[in-house]
């Protein structure tokens, strides 16, 4: 996709001004977009779903994947994760401050929205590996970081454009994907609290065609049914949220309309 994605911004010049600039537009939401998805395909690596030879699925999934959408392609997300649907919002839940002490007030959730947004979330997930190339003991966890940027940007760079680097890849992540992995991760957490009842630690969110196709795509939105049972491939995550619901374990009671009436509630 990203390769589809620079041809076009490569050949927009051809379609005018007007079509120019919306081909930028377009491709760089695209690629926001596709950061979430390609991420979503890291996570389901995390469970060791996303291919059937483990070797493979730490291979490509975990360690590759990892290494060149921002990050070192070791194994610390997926332990991180383990505790993580261990005990969601427990003492070692790992992202207990995205989702935590909600829900706010509106100026608080667009101070949030705007740092997202400006890239400054972006800059400060960026800094410490930048810091850590100055510092023992992170050096190498550093080096690593860094090197996947650099293989990225060479690619770009070999291809002739190595300024759509910025467009097309550093930017995008910065972000669009920041404010859009902040709303995913409330979205799926937002506001709950401890539980061993997941129902209690996970939204239930209906899904419609935009929500399954671009917000929360690969079925990942089925959230509840993910953590109900974490065995099973994004694929058949809808199958299992429908048999919930047959068997009662899920009603209207605690499921929300759609992202943007939950959207709501936790901002007012």
């Amino acid at each position: 996709m990203p390769v589809f994605i620079s041809a076009l911004v490569v050949a927009a010049p051809r379609w005018g001004l007007v079509g120019h600039v919306v081909v930028w537009v377009v491709a760089f939401l695209a690629m926001g977009t596709w950061f979430q998805r390609v991420l979503t395909l890291h996570h389901e690596a995390a469970h060791r779903l996303l291919f059937t030879n483990r070797t493979f699925n730490d291979l490509i999934g975990e360690k590759l994947i990892g290494w060149l959408a921002f990050g070192d392609g070791g194994s610390s997300y997926r332990r991180a994760h383990a505790h993580h649907h261990r005990d969601e919002f427990g003492e070692r839940e790992p992202d207990f401050l995205l989702y935590a002490r909600y829900p706010i007030s509106k100026a608080s959730m667009r101070r949030k929205v705007l740092r997202d947004v400006l890239g400054v979330s972006g800059y400060k997930n960026l800094r410490p590996a930048v810091v850590g190339l100055m510092i023992r003991g992170r050096r190498l966890r550093a080096i690593r970081y860094l090197s996947g940027q650099a293989v990225v940007l060479a690619a770009f760079w070999f291809a002739g454009h190595p300024w759509l680097y910025l467009w097309l890849w550093l930017l995008p992540w910065a972000t669009y994907f920041r404010l859009f992995n902040r709303l995913r991760a409330l979205a799926e957490h937002g506001g709950m609290t401890r539980s061993s009842d997941r129902r209690l630690t996970t939204h239930n969110i209906r899904q419609g065609v935009l929500s399954q196709h671009i917000f929360l795509s690969q079925g990942i939105g089925f959230h509840l049914a993910h953590h109900v049972d974490s065995g099973i491939p994004m694929s058949k995550l809808k199958l299992l949220h429908t048999a919930m619901v047959e068997d009662g374990y899920v009603n209207d009671e605690i499921t929300h309309r759609g992202y943007w009436a939950f959207f709501r509630t936790l901002a007012r």
